[in-house]
């Protein structure tokens, strides 16, 4: 609640200002890092810090790609001494800066934008949060900004250095093409997760073990996997503008790798979307018991109360305080009216029984 109010007060602190005003809205702070690497088929240098990316990136050498990654966006001014460097539009870094928007594909002027939304899993809530990353393409560059450090990101680099698979000998494109890639890798393990979760829900209602908190679990995992099943979707989006896109910074040697990232966008917005079904299901199922299980706690007591009712209209008729009433006075009177309201309980139940109402 407390995230959702500081949000609130900075998106109402951009009401009234022009466009490309640059206010962070997010929460997340951690230290401002910038690092990159230059590389090439034959070798790869390191960037270390800011310094020696401009002295690396000044000009940027069309022998090698570059590739620089941002962290912490917080810090405004070093966010922009970066953009106003490598010459990115001032819209764009409202972009960067807002990590409500969602997934999306621009292409503007010399460069392409893509914003994605990574499934990042937690240790501490043993959950998944979605962290906001966006990649900026330009000739020979990408630039990578995000939240906090991603993992994915220092596993690319390594790969990098490491000269693992055709990732030196391709352009910037295909580096793009890597990282939405390995983006959809976290939803693939994502989705197992969900799929598990599902699994575990539907096993607690077969077998009726239903607490207090189970119809709230339910609920709480449809409405998870609704949000993933959006971001998926734009996602996909941002797939099909890739090879939609006539820049030409996607190189004609790497459209094929953009429809296969496209193929398995379909398939992932697809299995969330299933699992969204799944999950509205089982949600239904658990309703639907619960109502059956009160229906026939009802009809017990309906039950019941229809046996017992001419018992209690005997005892209510002969308690009235009349002297001429039979069997008042009588000896066996008191076993008499017994025996008739067991023969009236007895009647009924075999009424109940050949009706099938129980």
């Amino acid at each position: 609640m407390k995230k959702l109010q500081n949000k609130r007060k900075k998106n109402k602190s951009k009401i009234g200002l022009p466009p490309g005003s640059l206010i962070y809205t997010g929460n997340l702070s951690t230290q401002f890092t910038v690092t990159g690497i230059k590389y090439s088929a034959t070798e790869s240098i390191s960037l270390l810090d800011w310094a020696n990316i401009k002295q690396q990136c000044t000009p940027l050498d069309s022998t090698f790609t570059h590739w620089v990654s941002v962290t912490g966006l917080h810090q405004i001014d070093s966010i922009k001494q970066v953009g106003d460097f490598f010459s990115v539009n001032v819209l764009t870094l409202e972009d960067i800066l807002n990590p409500s928007n969602r997934s999306k594909f621009e292409f503007i002027g010399d460069s392409i934008l893509v914003i994605i939304k990574i499934p990042i899993w937690s240790d501490e809530s043993k959950d998944y949060f979605f962290q906001h990353v966006c990649l900026i393409l330009k000739e020979n560059l990408l630039l990578t900004f995000s939240e906090v450090p991603v993992p994915m990101l220092e596993a690319l680099k390594e790969r990098v250095n490491q000269g693992i698979g055709k990732i030196r000998k391709l352009k910037a494109d295909y580096l793009l093409y890597l990282l939405v890639d390995v983006c959809l890798d976290h939803y693939h393990l994502q989705r197992e997760f969900y799929e598990e979760k599902l699994e575990q829900l539907a096993d607690n209602i077969e077998k009726e073990n239903h607490d207090n908190n189970l119809i709230v679990r339910a609920q709480h995992l449809k409405r998870e996997i609704l949000l993933t099943k959006r971001h998926a979707l734009t996602l996909k989006d941002v797939a099909n503008s890739l090879i939609r896109t006539d820049s030409e910074l996607i190189q004609d040697s790497s459209e094929h790798y953009f429809r296969d990232l496209y193929d398995h966008s379909i398939e992932n917005h697809n299995a969330f979307a299933h699992n969204y079904d799944q999950a509205k299901m089982n949600i239904d199922l658990l309703l639907a018991l619960n109502s059956l299980r009160m229906n026939q706690i009802m009809k017990l007591l309906t039950i019941i109360t229809t046996i017992f009712l001419p018992l209690n209209l005997m005892t209510g008729l002969f308690g009235m305080n009349f002297e001429s009433m039979p069997f008042v006075k009588d000896g066996v009177g008191f076993y008499v009216i017994v025996l008739l309201m067991l023969l009236f309980s007895f009647l009924s139940m075999v009424i109940i029984k050949r009706k099938q109402w129980f």
